[in-house]
Parts: structure tokens; sequence; C-alpha cells
């Protein structure tokens, strides 16, 4: 089943002000802060397109969903009949107002753009708990370039959910509003089958070359 998901920008404001305050040390409420974000909040139009999958697209250590195989080692401890869906996702905040300012006030401009980012995919996150009765808790974004993921495989991740539905479009490898991302997100009904968010696996690309098997973190 397909979803468009329209987020209230009230809705995830407090949690941008802590992604903004993680991602670079300073306080969001200072004066050329909140003007920066102020600025920024005219252009935001947080939203998400997601498609939900059974169970039975997770193989060992890979998805397979329409002929389109998406391997990645981590997901191999994931024990299928624990897993209550599998959703595909692309999200974005829109678009950036023009960088008519100086370099400095673009990066923070960035700063705080890239913080509705990730707030957009907590409220999404929530948003797909609610359609499971039983306790369920859903990863973090399992997304190519990531977790093992080869980027490549975006470009068939759009051929399953289409970004451009909420004006989300694929150049390459780099999708266009710059903050949108896509992905998969895991519903289970055991929080520890999610294990295999370890932070040390985020950024590793060494289990591209099968590397995972000699790891000593796994």
């Amino acid at each position: 089943m397909k979803q468009l998901v329209h987020i209230n920008r009230e809705e995830i404001d407090i949690a941008a002000e802590r992604y903004f305050h993680n991602i670079n040390g300073f306080e969001p409420n200072w004066p050329d802060n909140i003007r920066m974000r102020d600025k920024l909040r005219e252009h935001l139009r947080p939203r998400a397109l997601t498609r939900s999958f059974s169970r039975d697209v997770v193989h060992d250590g890979e998805l397979f969903i329409e002929g389109h195989a998406f391997p990645c080692r981590v997901l191999a401890g994931l024990e299928k009949k624990r897993v209550l869906s599998v959703y595909a996702f692309v999200l974005t905040t829109g678009e950036l107002p023009n960088a008519d300012q100086s370099i400095i006030e673009a990066l923070y401009a960035d700063f705080w753009a890239t913080a509705y980012v990730s707030a957009t995919g907590d409220a999404l996150q929530r948003h797909l708990r609610q359609f499971h009765t039983v306790p369920a808790y859903v990863s973090g974004p399992v997304s190519p370039g990531f977790y093992d993921m080869d980027i490549k495989k975006i470009s068939e991740l759009f051929q399953i959910l289409d970004g451009n539905e909420i004006g989300v479009s694929l150049h390459g490898f780099m999708m266009t509003p710059l903050k949108s991302c896509a992905g998969f997100y895991f519903v289970v009904d055991d929080e520890a089958q999610l294990i295999f968010m370890n932070e040390r696996c985020l950024y590793c690309h060494k289990g591209n070359g099968g590397g995972c098997a000699f790891c000593c973190h796994r």
C-alpha cells in the first residue's frame, strides 16, 4: 500500500532544534540562529511517500522486491518471523531558499535544513508505528549508501517508489531537492531485532567487499 504523508512543521520544531544543537554544538535559541531558522521555516514543506510490503520481501541478508534485489549484509541477523512490515520511503523538506546570504549564513541554513530532515524522519517513524496494534518497534532508515547497501541501488528504489510524486527527482545517485532521503524502515515486534543498527556499521563500506565476515564488532 502506498501513502502520502504530510507532516506538520510544528510537530518537528522541537526535535529539529535538538538535532541542530547535536550537529554543531551551538544553542538553537541564539538570535542569529533563530533568524536563520525562521527564514528557512517559510520554505519548509516536510512530506513523505511510503509503500508497505510484507515480511516476505526479507531474505537472508537482502530485500527482494518486485524483481529488485537490495543486498545488505547487516540484515542477515534479522529474523523474518519477527518482522511486521517493511516500508520503502522517500522524504523531503522541500526546496531551500536561494543562497543570497554569506557563506556562514548559508552554512547555518544548511545545518537547520539537515536538522529538519532528521526530525521529519522521526515523525515518519511515529506515523508508521501507529498502524501496528501489537508492540512494534521501527528501525532507523536503511538507505543506499549506508549500512552496506550499495548506493547504486537508489535508482532501483525509485523504480518501486517514485519520489517524483512528492517532488523528489533522481539525478545519477543524487536526489533533488538536496534535503531529501530514501530507503527502508523495518517494523519488528522485538526491539532486540534492531541490533543491526549498530552505529559502527552506519557508514562502513567494508561490507561491500565481504569484510563483515571479519569485522571485530560483529
